[in-house]
């Protein structure tokens, strides 16, 4: 049967109650405990290192914390607390570390033993800033086995910077409204209470929140009944404590204080809760049937209580109907999937106006931007309603993966992303199978199952050209390169996020889903409210394929994939089709780029080989050695073979240049005999293999052929994602001209055959994927300035300026439409278009319209819209990173994002906060089209004119930035030639 994964509260035993000192905010500003360093030094500095001593373990926290609404005199904003912490000496010390940032402290620490006897004496304290520590120098040494209880009482700065406990604000009625939130992924609870605050510390957290009258507050688990409301230093609060969270690691903790609603889920039933009826006008809220369609499944699961919070506007418009529909289901399929119980008795979810992340998984009180939760039928996309159902799978998939589970470290923190990554596609494709987002079982060819895959296009292609350069670096770090702040920042790029999930889907192909989905149930009823490391997961599996029996492995599941996560990089697999030679070689983008990190494996891999020969799937194969002959791989007559099926296996595939030829021929006289997936992985493996100087340029424009033929979306959309980084690429060059002239030529008939069986291109497709099929054309159409396509978006976008109330365009062609309107248009269309931003109270219009505001050809107007990124009233921090790399995506605006981020890095970098996850996207999409020698050089002096300044999680980025363009710059040098000469004959054909 199901395992119940409900776990009692952890505790030793009472603690004394903790209430919030009733001193002026004025006078706790004023009261700082500093000490200087002790005049005896202790044997070893332990303060220096940026990982805890093992001597102490916590087990239970009782924190009390009472965030401010309103700016004191000074204009500070401030919230004042204070901590009980039960710990365990496991190891005799004489020396307490616990994390403490940016916390003044109100009062000295004290310190008891548990069990009532004499505990050693706090004989000095300081802050250790550069190891965030609060130092607590003993006169005697603890005991082993004895508990300790430790009190600490502080006041904190309630900033604005999006990180541990922060606030933000919405406005709604031309009303601005306070809200309290919090951020402790990955090290900021540090910054909220003194803590031991690493992911292997976990503890159980009593909760006590001190907030304004007619507010709600909300924690990880469920509220007591009895609020109290008292007057506390002349102010009136509301006094709110929560029942014991879990056993679980600091960084999930949430604490949550706003005057929202919120819509639940009872007994199959949509209700909505109206938490504050003395609000006038929103005192009668009348319930709005939105129509949220998904496939028929169960809506509930055994939690007892499920909610979503957000602004009372937003929920009297229906706009968290679809959110409530779909977490439901999936809470059901997740249980199911994993047979384990969620674990909790509720599981809230917030909608905040700045949040730096998509969504974060705290524990039972999850926090998504608005845009990723709120759903609208008429004005949202197919787009949209997709982005919301993986985005709550990825965060439902972590409350297993990582909360009930936790890594160890963070070095291994691809496992717990690269899960709930996979799981998102899993669980959104059960939700909805129709949209073919995920393809798994790729050995068990018994199995009847979709070969469109989104997660090709949405994270295998991107993190290959991220992969493909000698500045990567693993999956999995050395625990000791992983101690700093900014160096647990970095981790949480493109490689944990996007490569993680290939590679289990990959691992999950060749044990077969079932074998897969066994030893992630074991690890996970193994290891709940533990830790673990990586090697913990492939002994479960590899005991799951013992107990099968019938899967066959060449080595062992750990010896394995030690080669895919313990190296950087992927394999280029070559097959010559004339000798069923197979050999593989580390691919990178530029083959003479030193790679300075070395490999135990020497960048060899065990590669597992699907494969097809004209047309059949054949038996599938590994690859165990640098070379192998396969001669069942050899070839006759017209045969081809295409290696890497589907694209279940994470690397790409070269041939000799006649199976090239034949697999050309094949995509021009019937492309559908070549799988889908299949079709967008040529053009991406051609020019990148083109981009590295193993195949001509030509033999990658040759793929883009057969084009003019195909209408389905993956196989353009990979080829979209080429040309225009080819495109750009080439633009200051002179093959700009007939560059456009061949991509119009490709694009008008797809734009055509959509227009003819969307007549007036009115009439939307069932499918999901043909949904993106004809939003694909439109797109494509008006990016190769098809006639028909940009006098469309013209009418359109003036039908709506003449009626602003009555928007004639299909959500699905907003963002197209939007931003073609406004590349044509003046001042006048983009000042409209800013009105209608200003105005919408639906967050995903307001981010196409946000985009399309870039697309203008007006450097003026780019210039002040760059400038309202550094005015978080005209455009919140977190969209800040998302308007300059839109402006820089226009050719019109490249130079002036470049120059804006290097006059204004110093204050970006300061007022954004450096643990902020969007500077090394910043940094990537500003640059993402350098090719010239002098960007080149650009780079280099922006990165020594800041060197002082330094980059956080930027520094990798910067490095990438460097390699690709130099990359850049050596593929325009050497394919000028080539590309000039096939683009001429090209155009000479139309």
């Amino acid at each position: 049967g199901k395992v119940i994964m409900r776990k009692g509260c952890f505790s030793t035993m009472c603690v004394l109650c903790t209430v919030v000192a009733t001193v002026s905010v004025a006078t706790l500003i004023g009261i700082w405990i500093f000490q200087l360093l002790p005049s005896i030094d202790p044997p070893a500095v332990l303060w220096d290192s940026y990982r805890l001593p093992t001597a102490l373990l916590p087990d239970t926290y009782h924190v009390s914390l009472w965030p401010r609404l309103r700016p004191s005199p000074a204009g500070i904003y401030v919230f004042t607390g204070n901590s009980t912490v039960v710990f365990r000496c496991v190891r005799e010390t004489d020396l307490i570390l616990i994390h403490s940032y940016k916390l003044n402290l109100t009062a000295e620490p004290t310190l008891t033993a548990l069990s009532g006897t004499p505990a050693p004496i706090i004989h000095s304290t300081w802050m250790q800033d550069t190891t965030q520590y609060l130092v607590m120098q003993l006169n005697s040494k603890l005991t082993a086995g004895e508990s300790y209880v430790l009190r600490t009482e502080f006041v904190g700065k309630l900033g604005n910077d999006l990180e541990g406990f922060y606030r933000t604000a919405y406005k709604e009625g031309g009303v601005i409204r306070t809200v309290v939130a919090s951020k402790m992924h990955p090290i900021h609870t540090r910054k909220t209470f003194p803590c031991f605050d690493e992911p292997a510390m976990k503890a159980v957290f009593h909760i006590t929140l001190h907030h304004d009258r007619g507010t709600v507050a909300l924690s990880n688990s469920m509220e007591i009944r009895d609020k109290v409301d008292t007057v506390v230093d002349g102010t009136p609060v509301t006094i709110t404590r929560f029942k014991p969270t879990e056993y679980m690691s600091p960084y999930l903790l949430s604490m949550f204080v706003s005057d929202y609603t919120n819509v639940q889920s009872r007994e199959d039933t949509l209700s909505y809760v109206v938490n504050y009826p003395d609000r006038d006008h929103f005192s009668k809220i009348q319930f709005i049937q939105i129509r949220c369609i998904f496939t028929d499944m169960p809506a509930t699961c055994s939690t007892e209580q499920v909610r979503v919070w957000a602004p009372p506007g937003a929920v009297s418009q229906g706009l968290c109907a679809c959110a409530l529909s779909l977490t439901g289901r999936l809470l059901h399929l997740l249980q199911d999937y994993y047979n384990v119980t969620y674990p909790l008795p509720k599981l809230d979810q917030v909608t905040l106006p700045d949040v730096h992340y998509g969504g974060t998984e705290n524990w039972g009180l999850i926090t998504y931007r608005e845009k990723s939760l709120f759903y609208e039928p008429r004005i949202s996309s197919n787009r949209d309603k997709q982005s919301t159902a993986t985005l709550i799978a990825h965060d439902l998939g972590h409350m297993w993966f990582g909360n009930l589970v936790t890594l160890s470290w963070w070095n291994e923190v691809w496992l717990s992303e690269g899960l709930a990554l996979y799981m998102s596609y899993l669980s959104a494709d059960y939700t909805e199978p129709n949209w073919n987002l995920h393809f798994y079982g790729a050995f068990d060819t018994s199995l009847s199952l979709p070969q469109k895959d989104l997660i090709v296009l949405n994270d295998i292609h991107r993190v290959f050209a991220v992969d493909a350069l000698a500045s990567s670096h693993p999956l999995s770090s050395k625990e000791e390169d992983i101690m700093k702040p900014e160096q647990i920042s970095e981790l949480f790029d493109t490689i944990s996020y996007s490569k993680g999930a290939p590679v289990l889907r990959m691992l999950s192909g060749f044990l077969t889903e079932p074998v897969f989905v066994g030893g992630l149930r074991t690890y996970l009823q193994t290891f709940a409210y533990k830790n673990t490391v990586v090697s913990d997961l492939w002994d479960h599996l590899q005991r799951a394929v013992d107990a099968n029996g019938t899967v066959r492995l060449p080595r062992p599941v750990r010896e394995i994939m030690d080669r895919w996560v313990l190296q950087m990089g992927f394999p280029l697999v070559t097959i010559n089709t004339r000798t069923g030679v197979v050999t593989q070689q580390h691919f990178l983008l530029e083959p003479d780029a030193a790679v300075e990190t070395p490999s135990e494996f020497n960048y060899e891999w065990i590669v597992p080989i699907t494969w097809m020969k004209s047309g059949m799937e054949q038996k599938p194969d590994w690859l165990l050695q640098r070379s192998e002959i396969h001669s069942d791989m050899k070839t006759v007559g017209d045969e081809w073979v295409m290696l890497n099926v589907n694209l279940t296996g994470y690397y790409r595939v070269n041939y000799d240049l006649e199976n090239w030829e034949r697999i050309l021929e094949q995509l021009w006289t019937d492309h559908q005999v070549i799988p889908e997936m299949n079709r967008a992985q040529i053009v991406d493996d051609a020019f990148n293999l083109a981009r590295a100087g193993i195949i001509p340029v030509a033999l990658a424009l040759n793929t883009t052929v057969f084009l003019s033929k195909e209408t389905s979306y993956i196989p353009w959309e990979s080829a979209l994602m080429n040309l225009d980084s080819f495109y750009h690429t080439f633009d200051q060059t002179d093959v700009c001209g007939n560059m456009k002239k061949y991509f119009k030529k490709q694009a008008t008939p797809l734009f055509e055959h959509f227009k003819a069986i969307t007549p007036g291109w009115m009439r939307v497709p069932a499918g999901h994927t043909d949904q993106f099929d004809r939003l694909n054309a439109f797109r494509v159409g008006c990016t190769a300035e098809v006639d028909a396509c940009l006098n469309l978006t013209v009418s359109w976008f003036s039908q709506w300026m003449e009626e602003p109330a009555q928007n004639p365009v299909d959500p699905n062609l907003r963002s197209t439409v939007y931003c073609s309107a406004i590349a044509a248009g003046g001042a006048k269309e983009w000042d409209f278009a800013w009105r209608m931003f200003q105005n919408t109270s639906v967050a995903t219009e307001a981010e196409r319209l946000m985009s399309a505001l870039a697309c203008t050809r007006d450097t003026q107007r780019l210039e002040s819209f760059l400038s309202f990124t550094l005015n978080p009233v005209k455009i919140r921090k977190h969209d800040a990173t998302s308007v300059i790399v839109q402006v820089a995506r226009n050719k019109a605006g490249r130079a002036l994002a470049w120059n804006f981020v290097r006059q204004n890095w110093k204050y970006i970098f300061t007022e954004y906060g450096a643990g902020s996850f969007s500077f090394a996207e910043l940094i990537h999409g500003v640059t993402q089209a350098f090719s010239t020698q002098d960007q080149l050089d650009q780079l280099r002096r922006f990165k020594e004119d800041h060197s002082d300044i330094g980059f956080g999680p930027a520094a990798w980025a910067l490095e990438l930035a460097m390699e690709k363009t130099k990359a850049n710059v050596k593929w325009v040098t050497e394919s000028q030639p080539e590309v000039k000469e096939w683009l001429s004959a090209a155009a000479g054909r139309a």
